[in-house]
């Protein structure tokens, strides 16, 4: 998984066996943002997830989104 930033945020773009993986590593993802209160932007597309980070309070990236993009690889 590589990380770049871009526009602002940081991100990254995954590519998928298929959708059914795509939504099992999304699942995943939104229930560990869910329990630290810090959530990703996904977009989909067929088996490509696109994942952004930034912190909306400040609209800039912070320590939170480095350590939210390092467990998203761990999920992964």
């Amino acid at each position: 998984m590589q990380w770049e930033h871009k526009n602002g945020k940081l991100t990254t773009k995954i590519t998928f066996q298929d959708q059914t993986k795509l939504a099992e590593y999304v699942l995943k993802v939104a229930q560990y943002s869910d329990a630290v209160e810090h959530h990703a932007v996904m977009e989909i597309n067929y088996n490509q997830l696109t994942i952004s980070l930034y912190t909306h309070d400040t609209q800039m990236i912070t320590k939170k989104d480095y350590k939210l993009a390092k467990k998203l690889q761990e999920l992964k």
